[in-house]
């Protein structure tokens, strides 16, 4: 056989006898047919979760062959033809080519490359097709009814059309839920088969929860109501989180996303999540703006290599926030706050929590210890595990860093702390779950209005929807969440010493003969020290802490307790005798105060001549700059 008899035996042709250069280049022309590029990307979603894309069509002989990329998101296998609704092409003229594969079936999370014939041949004139899949019995749910419109063809002629591009761009958004989850999301990829989206997910909750149900699987929504299907990663389909732990990679949602359809939004536990359950164990969550606009083109890793990871663009975290804000309590326990700063995963404060009563107190007795922003996200604390309920000691000091998990939301401008937000007593001078609340905490920031791949379809060896992207899958188990320093250990209050002295002469006689006279005030962190003289001249002893009630209080209304010494508590003066030294008062004077009052037997006390339980007032006495 020579070459011209090979080469118009792969053509498939009979032998042609030579008339000459131009007729032998027309006749293997008409032989062979012609190949031809297309700019469209003929591509039909639908919002059960499948897509179909069109990438070929070839018009020889008695058949029609559609080369399709079919992407089934969804749990169950989903059928584009069967023997008793075939797959249908329609021309302009009306006429109909059935699918002559009439059994089509794409396995669950998979994407199949498939070659569909349908019965031909093409009639003249037919340039403009229209494929429909299940056109008769099509259903929302395992029978799409699918259609591409707008297919060129050509007789003998083998079109394909063009190849998507793939894009990825950063994210910056984040959902904050009731439980205390933080879900942010930081970039996405577009590829021909896929959705990618590099997610983090905070659980500030002490229990497990859940992202994702074999019955509610989240999914992307597109401006025209399609949807595209999480396919749930192997390792931890339910995408679990533990309790105060976080968990981060890459989810991939089935099927491609038209560039033009406009923004998306994310769905969780869309069906059956509890939207605003402090207890949700299946938190519905939903986040909006997902946007393409950003996006640039990205490279298509080359066959059989690995696609890099998207990547996380953790948005740029506030600075740290020097503050002096304080509350103080009826039951004479002081809050302080002089800082906040902003981990990528917990907002932290500086604090210190001084208690004045004269039993224990808790902080966060059940849990309820609570930040919130002024966006209404909230923000839960990480307790040390042998001080769960943030207990401090009787005129004890607790102070450190306490750690509220979840990213600081865009857009949140103030924040608010609340102990014992739920159990706690906000009014009661003897409350042991004080409830106090600290506003106004600035963050820095501007207000603003508020998986494991699948298996491969039987038809194709094309890769699976997610295609091998390992390193993408989140990862599990749950990762960790980093923790700020706990709050340091109980401390008692220091001696005043270093603070801001303020020398002063007051005195005030009793009618029973007894004189106090206060020489000097020193204001400290956590006390205010007064260095008093007391004389009785009374013909008894006296007592001017009878009840526990020998008291400082502020003009804005704030008390401070007494923290007497051990070997005299009720502060006992023997007749004709003097007591001279410091006398301490737990709490740091609030700011805006401008004087205090300090009052002897507060409760008891007397102003009768012959009283043992004096009622002595020094008023005035000065704060001075803090």
């Amino acid at each position: 056989m020579n070459r011209r008899e090979s080469g118009y035996r792969r053509c498939g042709a009979r032998r042609y006898r030579f008339v000459g250069f131009a007729a032998l280049l027309a006749a293997l022309l008409a032989a062979c047919g012609g190949t031809e590029r297309s700019e469209l990307q003929p591509l039909a979603v639908e919002p059960n979760g499948t897509s179909v894309y069109v990438q070929s069509i070839e018009a020889k002989g008695d058949l029609i062959t559609l080369g399709v990329l079919a992407i089934n998101g969804r749990n169950e296998p989903v059928k584009l033809s069967e023997t008793n609704d075939p797959a249908m092409l329609q021309d302009e003229s009306g006429s109909q080519y059935f699918a002559a594969k009439e059994d089509v079936e794409v396995p669950p999370h998979t994407a199949a490359v498939l070659k569909i014939p349908f019965a031909g041949p093409l009639g003249r004139g037919s340039d403009n097709l229209t494929v429909r899949f299940n056109p008769r019995y099509g259903n929302r749910f395992n029978r799409p009814q699918l259609t591409v419109q707008g297919l060129p063809g050509k007789q003998g002629t083998l079109i394909d059309f063009a190849t998507p591009v793939n894009r990825e761009g950063p994210l910056e958004l984040s959902a904050h839920h009731a439980n205390g989850l933080t879900l942010a999301l930081g970039g996405i990829r577009f590829t021909d088969r896929d959705t990618r989206v590099a997610f983090e997910a905070i659980n500030g909750n002490d229990r497990e929860i859940s992202l994702s149900r074999r019955s509610d699987l989240p999914y992307l929504e597109d401006g025209r109501a399609n949807r595209y299907y999480l396919v749930p990663p192997a390792s931890n389909p339910q995408l679990l989180v533990s309790g105060k732990q976080k968990l981060a990679g890459v989810l991939h949602f089935a099927g491609r996303v038209p560039q033009e359809v406009g923004p998306l939004t994310l769905h969780i536990n869309e069906r059956f999540g509890n939207p605003d359950w402090k207890e949700a164990r299946d938190p519905q969550l939903q986040i909006a703006g997902i946007a393409a606009a950003q996006t640039s083109e990205v490279a298509v890793p080359a066959e059989g290599s690995k696609p890099a990871p998207v990547a996380f663009s953790a948005p740029k975290l506030p600075e740290i926030q020097p503050v002096s804000l304080q509350v103080n309590h009826p039951n004479g326990t002081v809050l302080r706050v002089s800082s906040v700063a902003f981990a990528p995963d917990a907002v932290v404060l500086d604090m210190a929590v001084t208690n004045g009563l004269k039993e224990p107190i808790q902080l966060s007795g059940a849990g309820d210890m609570l930040l919130t922003d002024d966006l209404g996200n909230p923000y839960l604390p990480t307790p040390p595990p042998d001080n769960q309920a943030l207990n401090v000691a009787p005129g004890a000091t607790l102070k450190g860093r306490f750690t509220f998990l979840g990213r600081i939301a865009p857009g949140a401008s103030r924040l608010t702390l609340t102990t014992n937000s739920v159990y706690g007593n906000d009014n009661w001078k003897l409350a042991t779950k004080p409830k106090m609340i600290v506003a106004g905490i600035p963050t820095g920031q501007p207000q603003t209005v508020a998986s494991a791949p699948p298996a491969s379809a039987p038809q194709s060896a094309a890769p699976p929807v997610p295609g091998t992207d390992n390193a993408a899958a989140p990862s599990t188990p749950a990762e960790s969440v980093p923790q700020a320093a706990a709050p340091a250990a109980p401390t008692p209050p220091q001696p005043p010493a270093g603070g801001d002295a303020i020398e002063v002469n007051l005195q005030t006689n009793h009618p029973n003969g007894s004189v106090m006279r206060l020489s000097k005030v020193t204001y400290n962190e956590d006390n205010i020290a007064l260095e008093m003289t007391v004389t009785n001249g009374h013909d008894e002893q006296i007592q001017l802490n009878y009840r526990d009630d020998m008291l400082v209080t502020d003009d804005l209304g704030n008390r401070y307790n007494p923290a007497p010494p051990p070997n005299n508590p009720k502060v006992t003066v023997n007749p004709g005798a003097t007591i001279k030294g410091q006398f301490v008062f737990i709490g740091r004077i609030a700011p805006g105060a401008r004087n205090i009052t300090l009052t002897t037997n507060s409760v008891l006390g007397s102003d009768w001549k012959r009283s043992d339980r004096p009622k002595m007032i020094l008023s005035g006495i000065p704060v001075g700059g803090l």
